[in-house]
């Protein structure tokens, strides 16, 4: 256990990139001390792991920071701490939060790329998604967004979400399941310009729900995305649907591709004679083994 409120002069002036991990502080305070005597600190790597590291609220102030990598685990019992973020040059941040209660973020005009991982209990509250909602309308200039399952269906929910609207966005990154793809396609009429969307790592089973097709057709869809991949695919019904949906909607598609757990003839003759709303689009069929070495190679 490691102890940081005893510097009370703490003057690195020349460091750049920084890493805290596991570390037991004082109190909020003794961990400003280390920032402050960081004037030119351009990454910030910070790991909470610890049984509550004395930290209540998480201030990141900094005139100078480029990179924020954030992880708050499930360890940090004690506490339900607040993150408070004011970092107007931030480009890249990255948060897996499991604890923490509130979200202070100002606005991030600089933000390129980020990377957001929750974990939602039955407990949080609608104060809670609003939130999480508050701060992704603070990062709408990014222009590459990772989310992990889970979040495309809290911030349907939340009260501001029909605010949002991310008008820089380019690549869409999700990890989702047991969701109704409604969803995705009504949080897709959110990003207008979106050219690249990828989906990470389905899971086995039946857990992409299809309630049916929407009414409308999202306008990124219609005339922007050009690429769509899909990521450990396994061929259920709700995947199919989707699949289809895109082909036959994505009309400047021009690449489609998917990765499948198993070499299923049925799942590659229906995808290929899906119709398709590009002339153009490729479809690109690969196999991942999931053996000690894996590897892909293309589906023939």
């Amino acid at each position: 256990m490691s102890f940081f409120g005893f510097l009370c002069q703490f003057f690195l002036p020349s460091l750049k990139v920084l890493h805290l991990h596991s570390l037991t502080f004082l109190d909020d305070d003794s961990f400003q001390n280390i920032l402050s005597g960081c004037p030119v600190l351009e990454e910030l790597d910070i790991q909470r792991t610890n049984q509550g590291d004395n930290i209540k609220t998480l201030c990141i102030c900094s005139s100078t920071l480029k990179k924020l990598c954030m992880y708050n685990s499930f360890c940090v019992t004690r506490l339900q701490p607040s993150v408070v973020i004011k970092a107007p040059v931030l480009e890249i941040f990255q948060l897996n939060d499991f604890v923490s209660s509130v979200f202070n973020v100002d606005e991030l005009p600089s933000l390129v790329k980020a990377n957001f991982k929750f974990y939602f209990e039955n407990r949080r509250s609608e104060d809670y998604y609003n939130g999480v909602v508050g701060m992704l309308g603070k990062i709408s200039n990014v222009q590459h967004l990772e989310l992990s399952n889970g979040i495309p269906k809290v911030v349907t929910e939340a009260f501001d979400y029909n605010t949002l609207l991310f008008h820089n966005l380019t690549h869409l990154r999700l990890q989702i399941c047991d969701i109704h793809w409604s969803i995705l396609l009504d949080l897709l009429g959110h990003m207008p310009n979106l050219k690249v969307l990828v989906f990470n790592e389905f899971m086995v089973g039946e857990l992409c729900l299809w309630s049916g097709e929407p009414e409308s057709v999202p306008k990124c869809l219609s005339f922007c995305v050009e690429a769509i991949e899909f990521s450990g695919f396994a061929g259920c019904k709700g995947e199919m649907k989707l699949v289809r949906y895109l082909l036959g909607n994505a009309m400047v598609l021009k690449k489609l591709t998917i990765t499948s757990r198993t070499r299923n003839k049925k799942i590659k003759a229906n995808v290929l004679k899906f119709p398709r709303g590009s002339s153009t689009c490729q479809i690109k069929l690969l196999y991942r083994s999931y053996s000690m070495y894996p590897k892909v190679a293309e589906w023939l």
